[in-house]
């Protein structure tokens, strides 16, 4: 133990200071210190069973005690590295002292004080890590130190195990608690044929509630947890305070669902685990609920698509491809059909999960919706469920990651400030405008997110074009496919149909690659709304390396005529956090 080596120096100090205190000095001396076996501070933490050394090193004093509270223990001396300090207690001491060096032992777990009490006939002050000043009482000076210990026992992990709620809305809550294991109970593993047995059906789930605390709320708290769970052939791990289990596999059973592994790793206290089975039986049976699409309908390549259903899949019947209806929808290629499935098959690695292969290939900016008639075949779950008809189910085209302006928003997001003709914001361009009356200006009385917006104010009897030259500075954008998407806020009484944007490059005389319309007519104004749509890009973006150079790129904003006839007077809208997210699906040539 560290703290009886310390405790030998102390030892040490003690000799030299009860040198000086038998020193006849040429002048009376009062002064007040100490020291103890832990660093210098205010507070102070070690474990149960622990012990701490103090040295009264004061001078001058006419008195002094130490006070402890139950559940530490004064130590009588002797002892050494090893010693079971139990068997030092001083039994004839109780709670107070006199002697100028003790040892305390603490026992009992929380937070604890040791206190010094000295008087003295002249006022003294102790200045230290904190500063403390005699008082007067009775015609002497008292000064009272408390040294505050924060006692750490064993953690002792508590948790239960709940049934799950689900209501109409999805929201889930605590049901049926199953058991509850607290702080004292000890699991016993040879007896766990008198462990709680519980039915779990196929496809449901248990709630698993960490509540694992220090009863003294002085203390720190356990901050990590680990459940390790038995519920499939492989464990599953989880983190989570409250975590959710589910049991997919018909006919597993355990005989103990695992284990709860608490930690203290914060700084201020003894770092400590502990793990504590729990002592359940589990048995997965048949399930009550109807064989289910479930959710996850994804795009995984350019002829495949996967689905979830409620439980494991054991057989998918005959011919079971003609009872799946795929339909593709492009109003802007012409297409609107149905696509066959030529293949059906269960996911190797989740068998939850049902394979659907097509005749033709699918693409990213295709409506796609997936159906199933259950007369038209058998496909089984393991617990010998059949997989009920469903329709209509919205396959989802999965992005490339994240938005690539994400942290480019000095320009995405209009934060950057520029000059009148950059319309205020940075690395635009709008040429020559009104002072008073812009069309383009950078705005902070309006925005979806951060501090500014860029405003769009003005009529549109001639094009007003703000470009914008900064999108790829934070590094080139590669030719793909991407969703574009814009916040826009359009001010109720404003008519305008069409906003068009373009991406491009001076290699190509600044044609547009591509020349993107957004049909405003529908989109809900006196609100913020994201527009958004998938477009190609056939050319690398560029950054742009400045004016008359060979080389550049730039995103574009155009209010034309053109596209609006009929709007008159004055238009006001607002635009904020663009957004590009690469799409692996591709268009549709």
């Amino acid at each position: 133990m560290n703290n009886i080596k310390i405790y030998t120096l102390l030892l040490i100090l003690l000799g030299l200071t009860a040198c000086e205190k038998n020193y006849e000095a040429p002048c009376p001396v009062t002064a007040v210190t100490w020291y103890t076996s832990m660093p210098t501070m205010t507070e102070y933490y070690l474990s149960e069973g622990e012990m701490m050394a103090f040295i009264d090193a004061s001078q001058g004093e006419l008195s002094h005690k130490w006070i402890i509270q139950q559940g530490s223990y004064f130590l009588k001396d002797g002892f050494v590295q090893g010693d079971s300090l139990i068997s030092f207690i001083d039994e004839s001491l109780g709670l107070t002292s006199e002697e100028e060096a003790v040892s305390v032992l603490f026992t009992k777990p929380g937070r604890t004080t040791i206190q010094l009490v000295n008087t003295f006939d002249e006022k003294v002050t102790y200045r230290g890590v904190r500063s403390l000043e005699a008082k007067e009482q009775d015609g002497n000076w008292v000064i009272d130190t408390s040294f505050v210990v924060d006692v750490y026992g064993d953690i002792k992990p508590s948790f239960k195990v709940c049934r799950v709620i689900e209501n109409e809305e999805g929201l889930i809550s605590e049901g049926e608690v199953l058991i509850e294991v607290g702080p004292e109970d000890n699991v016993d593993v040879n007896a766990s044929e008198s462990w709680t047995s519980v039915d779990v059906e196929v496809g449901d789930r248990l709630m698993l509630i960490d509540l694992t605390k220090e009863e003294d709320a002085h203390l720190v708290q356990p901050d990590r947890r680990t459940w390790l769970i038995k519920n499939q052939a492989v464990s599953s791990t989880y983190t989570d305070s409250v975590a959710l289990v589910f049991f997919n596999v018909y006919g597993y059973s355990t005989v103990g669902l695992g284990s709860l592994k608490s930690e203290r790793t914060a700084s201020g206290a003894p770092a400590a685990s502990a793990q504590k089975l729990i002592p359940m039986k589990i048995n997965v049976v048949q399930s009550t609920q109807p064989f289910t699409y479930a959710d996850g309908a994804v795009w995984t390549g350019q002829n495949s698509l996967v689905f979830n259903v409620a439980g494991e899949v054991k057989d998918l019947g005959d011919n079971s491809q003609d009872a799946f209806k795929v339909h593709v929808k492009n109003e802007g290629k012409g297409m609107d059909e149905d696509i066959p499935v030529t293949a059906i098959t269960i996911s190797s690695a989740n068998a939850t999960r049902i394979e659907l292969t097509l005749a033709e290939p699918v693409y990213g900016d295709d409506i796609i919706t997936i159906g199933f008639d259950e007369t038209k075949a058998t496909i089984r779950s393991v617990d010998d469920r059949l997989l009920k008809s469903f329709s209509d189910k919205m396959v989802e085209i999965p992005m490339g990651g994240e938005d690539i302006l994400a942290e480019w928003k000095e320009w995405s997001g209009f934060e950057g400030v520029g000059g009148l003709n950059a319309g205020g914001a940075l690395r635009y361009w709008v040429g020559a405008q009104d002072v008073n009356n812009p069309d383009w200006s950078r705005d902070v009385s309006m925005y979806f997110s951060g501090e500014a917006s860029m405003k769009f104010n003005g009529t549109i009897n001639t094009s007003k074009n703000l470009y914008g030259v900064g999108l790829a500075d934070n590094g080139l954008i590669s030719a793909g496919s991407y969703r574009i998407s814009h916040k826009i806020f359009i001010e109720d009484g404003s008519n305008i149909k069409i906003l068009r944007t373009d991406i491009a490059n001076s290699s190509n005389g600044w044609a547009s690659t591509p020349n993107i319309l957004w049909n405003l007519e529908d989109v809900r104004r006196g609100e913020w709304v994201t527009i958004s749509q998938i477009v190609e890009i056939s050319v690398d973006v560029i950054p742009w390396p400045g004016a008359g150079k060979p080389a550049a790129s730039r995103y574009s904003f155009y209010v034309e005529p053109e596209y609006n006839p009929g709007v008159t007077g004055t238009q006001t809208f607002y635009l904020d956090d663009m957004e590009m997210v690469k799409v692996e699906a591709g268009l549709r040539p």
